[in-house]
């Protein structure tokens, strides 16, 4: 499944994004486009039931720069998730 926004007005400029999840559900890759308005220091990810078990985990991105991340659903017995920068 594909998610895209393209150009959604924000009060940061136009915001580009794409998150591809895996068609077993396991995996996830986002990529997001920095903002016109470089006010916009960071987005915040909230990973709870997709990279990890703790409730309310989040994962900040600086907009700085174009970001990729991706990651996957952690073991059921397990806390670790593969998330590349």
């Amino acid at each position: 499944m594909v998610t895209r926004l393209n150009g959604v007005a924000t009060p940061f400029g136009p915001l580009t994004l794409e998150l591809k999840i895996a068609a077993d559900g396991h995996a996830a890759h986002l990529r997001i486009e920095p903002l016109a308005d470089f006010s916009c220091t960071k987005i915040a990810v909230h990973l709870t039931g997709w990279a990890s078990e703790k409730s309310g985990a989040v994962k900040e991105l600086s907009m700085a720069k174009r970001n990729e991340w991706a990651t996957g659903l952690p073991a059921t017995n397990s806390s670790r998730a593969d998330i590349r920068e």
